[in-house]
């Protein structure tokens, strides 16, 4: 048998409601809280388990990624510079960090370590 190395991501969250004269000072509040443990996030807060290979994959090759958003129609288009595009909906900025995910799991060539195969799986909450 051969052996893995496998990184098991948790990503917790939980939104706080907080009043504040601006967004800033809501951040800076939240912040304080949890940094003197008044907010702990726990097993309840699970949004996501990732699996990934570990160490990280490597590029296979220089690349090249145009991005244009589309404020209209709630887009980011992003393509490899030559002609070739993806259009994913982006209504924030989570959207718009996962189409670029996504796109880049789906369109970039990737080294495997050691040439083994590797398989990513997300599993959502």
């Amino acid at each position: 048998m051969k052996k893995f190395n496998v990184e098991v991501v948790e990503t917790l969250s939980r939104v706080v409601e907080t009043e504040a004269k601006d967004y800033n000072e809501a951040v800076l509040k939240v912040a304080d809280k949890y940094h003197n443990e008044d907010i702990v996030l726990d097993y309840n807060d699970l949004e996501k388990t990732d699996y990934k290979a570990y160490p990280s994959r490597e590029l296979a090759n220089s690349i090249k990624m145009n991005i244009e958003y589309n404020k209209e129609n709630e887009s980011v288009s992003i393509g490899d510079g030559k002609g070739f595009v993806k259009s994913y909906k982006c209504k924030n900025m989570d959207d718009f960090f996962e189409a670029i995910e996504t796109y880049s799991l789906e369109n970039i060539r990737f080294l495997e370590p050691k040439g083994e195969k590797i398989v990513t799986k997300s599993m959502e909450r």
